[in-house]
């Protein structure tokens, strides 16, 4: 709070959080291949969808929220290799 207010902070902080969740949202939505030569197909869509039907059975597992967490960085880094092969 040395250079910016605290209204400031937490609007910036909001921006931030927006473009990382609409990057989530985006890269779960989209499907077939990344772009450039190598033809990688995208995986974070499909492997939501798994999880998702694996759900509940896995109630009980602590660790069952990593794969959420392991999904949404897959969706991330389909993203930003879509940009990156513009």
């Amino acid at each position: 709070m040395a250079r910016r207010s605290e209204a400031e902070i937490d609007a910036g902080l909001g921006r931030i959080y927006d473009a990382m969740e609409a990057c989530i949202d985006r890269g779960l939505r989209q499907q077939g291949c990344l772009p450039g030569g190598l033809k990688v197909r995208r995986r974070a869509r499909q492997v939501l969808e798994t999880i998702a039907r694996r759900t509940d059975e896995r109630v009980t597992d602590p660790i069952a929220a990593m794969d959420f967490i392991n999904v949404w960085a897959l969706a991330v880094n389909e993203e930003n290799a879509a940009v990156a092969g513009w």
